[in-house]
């Protein structure tokens, strides 16, 4: 019998025979609000229901995929802590592989990481498949809350198998230390500015990652915000055009909304006041 939600999950999707964007039609005739991105998550074991609202429509799950009625919600554990809880806590724990990115982290210089505002960012995201090219030019602008600051750690990660990407240093910051764990796809490193920054000074700092790799079929582009930011844009350039395109948001208790967008070259994606969470764009080729 599986043992844990997202094995359950799957194992009762499969023994049904219903495809996700048919059981998501069924439960919103029940009045049950549901993407077929979200059931997709909860499958994969990427996210699981969190607030009440999604924990209610696992009843409704159950019933349309015929399993005991109970059996889904008892594996996902009790609701998550809300409020200045998650603040917290560690870099990694919305990585995959949330001690080893800690452990990074741990190795740097993240002392300034809660010292710094986080204004806003601006993503733009390159995806050519054919020839396996990705790069992510990221600007941010960040405010000191102390006199000091003088760097910014930065944590990434690729699917299994994949080679980490390198990071290049664009606009008033230069790399510093670095160290990965390549069995884990994960990497951290220092962008350290070009002078320590005084309390209420902010700072614009842009750098790349450059990914060129032998797996050109990548299918999505995550970010993940530990504390909140102002204003996040994230701006896919994907050529060609997908077949499906899926812009979602998850929380920081793992509930997701998520909706389908036109699969154009290019579209991005707005958020304000948003984090702890995950944001990003999703697509498929066929």
């Amino acid at each position: 019998m599986p043992d844990t939600f997202a094995d359950a999950l799957r194992s009762a999707i499969d023994s049904r025979g219903l495809g996700l964007e048919r059981l998501a039609d069924r439960l919103r005739r029940r009045g049950v609000p549901m993407t077929k991105a979200t059931l997709s998550y909860w499958q994969s074991g990427r996210s699981k229901p969190g607030r009440t609202r999604s924990r209610e429509a696992l009843e409704h799950l159950e019933q349309e995929l015929r399993v005991p009625v109970g059996s889904l919600g008892a594996l996902i554990g009790p609701p998550r802590p809300r409020g200045r809880v998650h603040h917290r806590q560690g870099i990694g724990r919305l990585w995959r592989y949330p001690s080893e990115v800690d452990e990074l982290v741990s190795t740097l210089d993240a002392s300034w990481d809660t010292r710094l505002t986080r204004l806003s960012q601006q993503d733009t995201v390159v995806v050519r498949p054919l020839d396996g090219l990705r790069i992510y030019r990221t600007t941010q602008v960040l405010r000191a809350t102390v006199d000091g600051p003088d760097r910014w750690v930065v944590v990434q990660g690729v699917p299994d198998g994949e080679p980490v990407p390198e990071v290049v240093p664009l606009r008033n910051c230069r790399l510093g230390r670095q160290i990965e764990r390549a069995e884990h796809g994960i990497r951290a490193c220092e962008l350290v500015f070009d002078r320590p920054l005084r309390r209420g000074e902010t700072v614009i700092i842009e750098h790349a990652i450059v990914n060129r790799s032998a797996h050109p079929d990548t299918d999505d582009y995550e970010r993940l915000f530990r504390v909140p930011t102002g204003l996040c844009v994230i701006e896919l350039d994907i050529d060609p055009a997908p077949g499906s395109l899926v812009q979602y948001t998850v929380d920081a208790e793992g509930t997701e909304n998520g909706r389908d967008v036109p699969p154009v070259t290019g579209t991005h994606l707005v958020v304000t006041g948003f984090g702890p969470g995950r944001c990003g764009f999703r697509w498929s080729w066929t």
